[in-house]
Formats: structure tokens, C-alpha cells, sequence
């Protein structure tokens, strides 16, 4: 596989994934979703308030009769949210100290993830966007928080992912 096909495919994976997820919820009245869909479906439901609790159905419902650019909307929504919860799966997985989660609201205005450190107690907050980042540091509302900031833009390539945004 040439390398343009290769970096095409591993940027676009996130997106393909949820469009079928989306597709099969609209489409085929599914009632089985494997654990990539389940993780889908989830994203969606945590971007989009009314959706918190419907069923697959309703979702399918919901999505139905979006245009285009809506859906692509609602995907790129959907995946900044799902690379949000799999960065947090990977920290609460790795058998450090440290424990990650999400905001109660998923649209922090400034950051995406808590971590908090068990053995010390020390809380912090971070983004995964990187223009959100650049954004904070450039106006200087935030200028303390660039060592941790920049060590967030490394941890994606840790794990061997893109970043989200």
C-alpha cells in the first residue's frame, strides 16, 4: 500500500467508522452493535443533550433526514468526543496513579479532560484540541498551563493515534 493511501486511511478511519455506525442505526434497524458502534453511539449521545438517553431508533431518527453538511456536523462532533473517551480509557488503563475523566458537560469551553493524581492529589485540567490550545496560550489566559498543554499534544503519538479535533 503506497504511503498516500495508507495516511489517507488511517486519517479518515475515525470518520468511516462512525458513518457506519450512523448508517446503521438510520438505515437498518439494527438491534446489534459491536463494541466500536456501542463507543459511537455513546459520542453521539454525550454531543447532543436530547439524545442522552434514545435509543438506537431514536438516533437513527434524529439522523434520518440531516443533509450532508450536517452530518458531517455531527461527525466531527461525535469524533472529538469519542477520541475524548478513548484518551480517557487509555489513562485509567495504563496502571499509574493517575486517574482520567470527562467533564459533566461536554462542552467545556476550555478543556476536555480532568486528570487527578491518587497518590498526591493534584487535579488538572487539559485540552486535546490543538487550536483550542494554541488559542489560550496565544491570549494568555491560561499561560501556566503550557508545560502541560504541550506534553497533551505528545501523549496521541504515545499511544500511536491522531489527536482529536
Amino acid at each position: 500500500m503506497s504511503p498516500q493511501i495508507r495516511y489517507l486511511a488511517k486519517k479518515t478511519w475515525d470518520e468511516v467508522l462512525i458513518l457506519g455506525a450512523f448508517a446503521k442505526v438510520s438505515f437498518d434497524n439494527a438491534t446489534y452493535f459491536d463494541e466500536d458502534e456501542q463507543a459511537v453511539l455513546a459520542a453521539l449521545r454525550r454531543t447532543t443533550p436530547d439524545l442522552s438517553h434514545a435509543s438506537p431508533q431514536e438516533i437513527g431518527d434524529y439522523l434520518r433526514p440531516m443533509d450532508e453538511d450536517s452530518i458531517l456536523g455531527v461527525v466531527n462532533n461525535t469524533k472529538g468526543v469519542l477520541h475524548e473517551m478513548e484518551f480517557v480509557a487509555l489513562e485509567n488503563e495504563d496502571g499509574d496513579s493517575v486517574y482520567a475523566s470527562l467533564f459533566d458537560d461536554p462542552h467545556h469551553p476550555y478543556f476536555d479532560i480532568q486528570l487527578t493524581d491518587s497518590h498526591t492529589g493534584v487535579y488538572m485540567t487539559y485540552s486535546l484540541k490543538p487550536p483550542m490550545t494554541q488559542a489560550i496560550l496565544t491570549n494568555g489566559l491560561m499561560n501556566t498551563l503550557m508545560a502541560r498543554l504541550l506534553l497533551i499534544a505528545k501523549w496521541p503519538k504515545k499511544w500511536g493515534c491522531l489527536a482529536a479535533g
